[in-house]
C-alpha cells in the first residue's frame, strides 16, 4: 500500500513537472536565436519550484521502499527543472547523478536522454561549452541508434545539427538529419520532428542533392 501510494505521488509531481518544462520550453524556442541562448526565467518559477520540492522529497521515500526504477528519468526531469529556472550547474550534477546510476544498475532505458540533456545544459553555461555538449550530443544519439529509440536519436541529432548550424556547418548538419527523419511516416506535427524539419529547411541550400528535405506529410 505505502509502495503504490508513493508511486502515485511521484506520478503526480512527474506529470506537473513535465508539463512544466514542456511549456518553458515551447515558450524558450520562440526567442532563442542560437543553440547556446539561455533558458529565460518566467513567471511560472514558482510552480517549478513546487515540482521540484516534490521531486527532491520524494526520491528518497522512492529509494527507501528499494525500488530504483525509474530513478534515471526522475532525476532527468529534475536536472532539466533546476536548468529551467536557471540551476545549470546544479542541473550538470544530477545528470552526472543519474548518469552514475544508470551505471549501477543497469537501467539503460533512458541513457540517451540523460546524454542529450547534458549536452544541452552544457551549452546553457554562462561559458557554453559546444565541444563537450557534441560530444555529449554524439554519445545519445550512437546510445539511442543501439536501443532502436528512433525518437530520440533524431532529437539527440537534431541538437547537434544546432551546433553545426551555429559553427557554420550547415550541409553537416542537413546530412546528418535528412536520413534520419526520412525514416518516419507519421507524427510530422510533433515538436521533435518541426524541430528536425526546420534545421532541415534551413540549410537545404547548402546540402548535397543527394539528401533533399524528406516529405514533411504537410500535403495531406
Amino acid at each position: 500500500m505505502f509502495h503504490a501510494a508513493l508511486l502515485r505521488l511521484m506520478l503526480v509531481a512527474v506529470r506537473k513537472q513535465t508539463t512544466f518544462i514542456i511549456n518553458l520550453k515551447r515558450s524558450t524556442l520562440l526567442t532563442r536565436g542560437s543553440a547556446t541562448g539561455r533558458i529565460p526565467h518566467l513567471t511560472q518559477s514558482g510552480e517549478a519550484e513546487t515540482g521540484l520540492t516534490q521531486l527532491r522529497q520524494g526520491l528518497p521515500g522512492w529509494r527507501a521502499t528499494g525500488a530504483g526504477l525509474y530513478e534515471p528519468y526522475f532525476l532527468g526531469l529534475q536536472a532539466e527543472a533546476n536548468a529551467c529556472l536557471g540551476a545549470v550547474e546544479q542541473g550538470l550534477e544530477i545528470v552526472a547523478n543519474a548518469l552514475d546510476r544508470v551505471e549501477e544498475t543497469g537501467e539503460g532505458w533512458f541513457e540517451a536522454e540523460l546524454h542529450r540533456i547534458m549536452g544541452e545544459l552544457m551549452l546553457q553555461l554562462p561559458k557554453p561549452d559546444p565541444i563537450a555538449a557534441e560530444a555529449q550530443f554524439r554519445h545519445a544519439a550512437a546510445t539511442a541508434r543501439q536501443q532502436g529509440a528512433k525518437l530520440w536519436e533524431l532529437r539527440a541529432a537534431t541538437h547537434l545539427a544546432r551546433v553545426w548550424r551555429g559553427q557554420g556547418r550547415r550541409g553537416e548538419a542537413h546530412d546528418l538529419l535528412a536520413p534520419l527523419y526520412s525514416q518516419f511516416t507519421e507524427g510530422f506535427a510533433t515538436p521533435d520532428l518541426q524541430a528536425a524539419s526546420a534545421i532541415l529547411r534551413e540549410t537545404a541550400a547548402s546540402s548535397e542533392p543527394k539528401n533533399p528535405i524528406p516529405n514533411t506529410g504537410s500535403s495531406r
